[in-house]
């Protein structure tokens, strides 16, 4: 990867900086529209599916009507109001077989002109599976096509028959069913009265189900999806241009997983594979009162990206020449910047120089045309600073004097700064409620006072050193020699003096990062084994360094909702403790690190094998500044840390269990 700095020049660098945030916003905007192409197709895919499926069910629904039409049709013709007890088939007759065939131009000529009645209807509808009639005088039945049936059959004794009669003079369109012969089918049924209003029997018309494959295969969703027609159970009632399918469950064509239980559900499945292909399955019920259908419908899972495609096509068309252009454009600003800042490259080496009477000619009003003037003024300011230079002898001794007279004044005003903590921490001891600052403060003085110590020992030798330097300068007994001599002294003096404040300036800068800002990180959700072995990844060279084991027993997917930054610093804090005093002059250590959650409860449970503490030591381990080894380089504040973060944030407890050369074990208890 091409680092941004191996480019020497910084024209480049402009170019490919530019280059690089223009590639990153259009991709990002790129993908952005992409996406949202995505799911708008998909949305109108949806919308689709469900107009698909009204128009569906608006042709089922006229379909249904024609069904209940013809039935009516039939069911009052005049020659079937007749019927009576002329139709004789199967009544009072019996075979040795258990089966009698239907003879019906054997019988009355009153029967035969029935039966040619249900033939002429049946042959002349194709939807039409069967036409038949039963008698209510006799329990007679005559039917087209004729088919046998079992000795002593009473139309009146059976179920269709008895459900006519729920419903006198209304056609019954019954559930979909599947006939002896396998076939799935719909039968209505009517009652039929004669002029007297005297019920004569019931009209039954087997329609079959090749019209709903019909209208499926005229039903197209997209450029390739289709649609299947099932009932509640997943039998397969109308697949387009696949008829063997018809009358298959679901299970048999590799769907089985789409019910739930023994029944279909209205669902949506963004991914299925099928036919090895993979496709977006919508399963949604039929709003039609007459039959409890379920529409399938598929739809190939390539038309939501087709969009997306040529979508990407166009705007890496753009995106080309729109880097194009951009790249010219920032060579061009480029090359306006740094030819400015080549002139004042070169001004500059000329002044390193020595050749203090040039002056740039840059008379742009922009910044660079500034910094141009700012470079003539300096130029002009060091000329005159070169020839006054002697003159500015006495004027910098002075300057020495008052800086060191500012200098008490600071040490001063320290002085006081102690004096004033030591007051308020006799005021802290004094209040429960602040307690615990009185010994943060204690802390700080006697951390503080050795770098004032030595601030205040200098500055007193600066003011001996500029005592004796007024009285040479007033003798005219200082040579160039001695007098540089006496610069570079009292220079190292006020780098002495400066580190002190410094240090000085660091250790109250520390003290204020001692309180915890609760406010200052977010609560989020995160997984804390991760988490945690990310943490433990910087000291992996420490521990290995010392032969010391980590091992850490978290479960995979523990969850918690709180403040990942102050779980990250306790378990640093406590790694760091360990290794700096528990295992300090050892090697080959153990530290175990356990997350267990309990009742809404986080219990961290850190232990190893270290030296371990007196318990004197242990009252004392979250006291600011409190250590054990200050000969090392420790201040004592880790431990405080952990407790602030513990008490104050996280909201938490602690108990610690250790006793000298048996290890330590502290159990942190909080709710997350």
């Amino acid at each position: 990867m091409i680092h941004f700095f191996a480019f020497k020049r910084l024209r480049h660098r402009i170019i490919f900086a530019f280059t690089i945030l223009l590639v990153v916003s259009l991709l990002a905007n790129s993908l952005l529209a992409i996406w949202q192409v995505i799911q708008q197709s998909q949305e109108d895919y949806q919308v689709s599916v469900h107009q698909k499926m009204e128009l569906l069910d608006h042709h089922i629904h006229y379909y249904a009507q024609n069904i209940a039409s013809n039935t009516r049709m039939l069911a009052e013709f005049p020659l079937i109001r007749e019927a009576d007890q002329r139709i004789t088939s199967y009544k009072n007759t019996q075979s040795s077989e258990g089966l009698l065939p239907m003879r019906p131009m054997q019988g009355d000529p009153y029967e035969q002109e029935v039966y040619q009645i249900l033939k002429t209807f049946q042959e002349s509808h194709d939807s039409v599976k069967n036409a038949s009639l039963g008698v209510e005088a006799n329990g007679g039945f005559v039917m087209h096509p004729p088919r046998p049936r079992f000795n002593h059959y009473d139309a009146r004794e059976r179920q269709w028959y008895q459900k006519a009669l729920e419903s006198p003079g209304e056609v019954v369109i019954s559930e979909i069913y599947t006939t002896s012969s396998g076939e799935k089918v719909v039968l209505c049924v009517m009652t039929v009265f004669d002029e007297k209003d005297q019920l004569r029997g019931v009209i039954t018309v087997d329609f079959d189900l090749e019209a709903l494959s019909n209208m499926l295969t005229d039903t197209t969703i997209g450029s390739s999806g289709y649609a299947m027609l099932t009932d509640s159970t997943g039998s397969i009632l109308a697949y387009p241009d696949q008829p063997e399918v018809v009358g298959k469950s679901l299970e048999d064509i590799g769907l089985g997983s789409l019910l739930q239980g023994e029944t279909l559900k209205e669902q949506t499945i963004d991914t299925f594979f099928y036919q090895d292909q993979s496709y977006r399955i919508q399963v949604s019920p039929s709003t039609l009162a007459e039959f409890p259908l379920f529409y399938i419908s598929f739809i190939h899972t390539s038309e939501f990206y087709q969009s997306g495609w040529i979508l990407s096509q166009k705007l890496l068309l753009s995106a080309f020449f729109l880097l194009l252009f951009s790249m010219l454009l920032a060579y061009w600003l480029s090359g306006q910047l740094t030819n400015s800042l080549g002139k004042l490259r070169e001004f500059a080496d000329q002044l390193a120089e020595g050749n203090l009477s040039q002056r740039l000619s840059l008379t742009d009003q922009d910044e660079i045309g500034q910094l141009a003037q700012r470079f003539n003024e300096m130029a002009s300011a060091i000329e005159k600073s070169q020839k006054e230079l002697e003159s500015k002898v006495k004027e910098r001794t002075s300057a020495l004097s008052s800086t060191n007279h500012q200098l008490q004044e600071t040490n001063e005003e320290l002085q006081q700064t102690v004096v004033l903590l030591k007051n308020t921490q006799d005021q802290l001891i004094q209040s429960e409620k602040l307690a615990g600052l009185s010994t943060l403060v204690a802390g700080l003085a006697h951390e503080i006072n050795t770098p004032l110590g030595g601030s205040i020992s200098m500055a007193s030798y600066l003011e001996h050193q500029m005592q004796q330097l007024l009285k040479d300068i007033e003798a005219e007994a200082l040579d160039q020699h001695e007098f540089d001599q006496y610069m570079l002294r009292l220079q190292d003096s006020v780098q002495v003096l400066l580190r002190n404040l410094h240090r000085s300036s660091d250790l109250i800068q520390h003290f204020k990062q001692v309180a915890v800002d609760h406010r200052r990180e977010e609560k989020r959700s995160f997984y804390v084994k991760p988490y945690v072995e990310e943490t433990l990844l910087g000291f992996q060279q420490l521990l290995k360094a010392g032969n010391h084991q980590l091992t850490l027993d978290c479960e995979e997917q523990l969850s918690i909702h709180s403040f990942p930054g102050a779980l990250s610093q306790i378990i640093a804090i406590l790694t760091q403790n360990a290794l700096e005093h528990g295992f300090a002059d050892r090697e080959g250590g153990s530290i175990h690190l356990s997350f267990q959650k309990q009742d809404h409860r986080l219990i961290l449970t850190y232990s190893d094998d270290g030296k371990g503490m007196s318990e004197a030591v242990k009252s004392r381990i979250f006291e600011p500044f409190f250590t054990t080894a200050r000969h090392r380089g420790s201040i004592g504040l880790g431990l405080h840390i952990l407790y602030n973060l513990l008490m104050l944030q996280l909201k938490g407890d602690v108990v610690v269990e250790s006793h000298p050369e048996q290890g330590t074990i502290f159990h942190l208890i909080w709710e997350p």
